[in-house]
């Protein structure tokens, strides 16, 4: 066997499939030899997974050249013709018995194109040829001039009627993943928050599933934490109780044909330390930094006042001895920028001091308030019933998926969707201090009752604010009224407008 053959998955798939013409399922994980599906452990227990109906969410952590993106598509193939292999029900693979809509998805048009549309049907001039559907399954396509040669949706003729498969990339905002529903959904490489959420979302009239495959060189960002809780210093859950599934693909789980013994010692000399362990085994990284690891300058900008037609929202993490904290937010729905305008926090303070904070900014404010505050439920239960009686604001629970919520955050940081004023010295001292230590853990003080506390409540209210936009609220038009008559004239500096900012939004 061939040196390329023997390092290259894509390059044997399409040699081979050169020669038989196409339908590289009934040639791929064979009974035996050396590509055999008995040296694909990995694989087959992602298979077997997606038969159990107990998983919503399955990922395959690989590394690099383990055919972590293969065994997806392979699955995807069987249940969008309806043909599967000799042993699929040994195995006790998933079956679909009717037509399904599948979305495929990567970091760009044209990463897409060259793995999971050259896997499943080729390219556009050999379309159907070395690759895992047959070209007589494969009915209308369409394709997408930028990158040229994209298919953006093509139909797939198969036992059960026309399945349809969609293939988007992660570059054209969360926007393309904001509407219509799938049965299945692949998402090659790590995707933003923003899109894995809105992936739940299509696929939960449906019942369908999502398969994510990808190698975690970012670490342990917060979508990893999320799906592996015991890598960001959490606790290690049930995968049944969270309906997820996960399995780490390494060197070490695939044959030595796909892969030679050689190859993989020139390929791990050559990787970053900080990188080996992700690109060899599939395992992320832990490691101590922050916890939101973007620079200030991008997402710092200048005091302003928004205007009027923002929406605006607060967000409130109750306390005592650990501190009571407050956002004040403000919405650009043109562009889907979150702002940060106006901080509060404060430690052993009455209740009735962070009331007429928040009523100051604005008494029409929607509110999302911690809920679960305090020793347990029911004392935050009280806690919150209390700000009720004191707000004027309306008040609703707060999203507290830790995880999602840190990971909505950081995507809408990495995309520009994010930014504090700069104003808010308070949650830009808090954020700094905001960081992991080598175990994966938010970092935390052995005495709580120190003055340099690492106080994290400004940093919660970020992602209950961010979870919680849907609550945000235009000014009511007798505020605006109102507020106009305590503007500055136009002819006023830059630090008035900041003072009025800072009393009545």
């Amino acid at each position: 066997m061939s040196a390329a053959v023997e390092n290259d998955l894509l390059s044997r798939l399409e040699q081979v499939g050169a020669m038989v013409g196409a339908n590289l399922r009934a040639i791929y994980f064979p009974e035996d030899g050396p590509f055999s599906r008995h040296l694909y452990p990995r694989s087959m227990e992602f298979f077997a997974a997606t038969g159990t109906g107990l998983y919503k969410v399955f990922s395959l952590f690989g590394g690099n050249r383990t055919g972590k993106t293969f065994s997806p598509c392979f699955a995807v193939a069987c249940w969008v013709t309806g043909d599967y292999p000799d042993w699929w029900d040994e195995v006790g693979g998933l079956r679909f018995q009717k037509p399904i809509r599948v979305w495929c998805a990567g970091e760009t048009g044209t990463l897409v194109r060259e793995t999971l549309q050259r896997y499943l049907i080729g390219n556009k001039e050999r379309l159907g040829q070395g690759c895992l559907i047959p070209p007589e399954n494969i009915g209308h396509a369409a394709w997408q001039t930028k990158p040229q040669g994209l298919c953006e949706k093509v139909i797939i003729k198969g036992r059960f009627g026309e399945s349809t498969i969609f293939f988007k990339s992660y570059d054209a905002g969360r926007v393309r993943f904001a509407s219509d529903v799938a049965d299945v959904v692949v998402l090659d490489e790590e995707p933003p928050a923003g899109i894995f959420s809105e992936c739940l979302t299509r696929t939960g009239t449906t019942k369908g599933i999502i398969i994510n495959a990808f190698t975690a060189l970012k670490g342990v960002t917060p979508l990893v934490g999320m799906l592996l809780p015991q890598y960001a210093g959490g606790e290690d859950v049930d995968q049944l109780d969270v309906a997820r599934w996960h399995t780490f693909i390494g060197w070490d789980d695939i044959p030595v044909a796909q892969l030679s013994m050689q190859e993989r010692k020139r390929l791990a000399s050559s990787y970053l330390a900080s990188e080996l362990m992700a690109r060899t085994k599939g395992i992320p990284t832990i490691g101590s930094g922050m916890v939101w690891p973007v620079q200030e300058s991008d997402i710092l900008v200048p005091a302003f006042a928004p205007p009027e037609d923002w929406p605006r929202l607060v967000a409130l993490d109750p306390g005592f001895e650990h501190g009571t904290g407050a956002l004040l937010f403000a919405l650009d729905q043109e562009s889907d920028a979150l702002y940060i305008a106006a901080d509060h926090w404060k430690r052993l303070e009455h209740l009735s001091v962070h009331a007429a904070k928040i009523h100051a900014w604005g008494e029409w404010i929607p509110t999302v308030i911690d809920y679960a505050s305090g020793v347990n439920v029911d004392d935050g239960e009280a806690v919150k019933s209390k700000y009720r009686k004191a707000l004027k604001n309306p008040v609703f629970n707060a999203n507290k998926a830790f995880s999602l919520g840190g990971a909505e955050v950081y995507d809408r940081m990495c995309d520009g969707r994010l930014f504090v004023m700069d104003s808010c010295r308070l949650w830009l001292e808090h954020f700094r201090q905001y960081v992991r230590n080598e175990k994966g853990k938010i970092a935390m003080p052995k005495d709580a009752r120190d003055p340099k506390f690492h106080h994290f409540e400004l940093m919660d209210c970020t992602r209950y604010g961010a979870m919680g936009i849907q609550h945000a609220k235009v000014m009511p038009a007798e505020v605006r009224s109102r507020r106009r008559q305590h503007l500055p004239d136009r002819e006023q500096g830059p630090e008035q407008s900041i003072n009025v900012m800072r009393g009545v939004l």
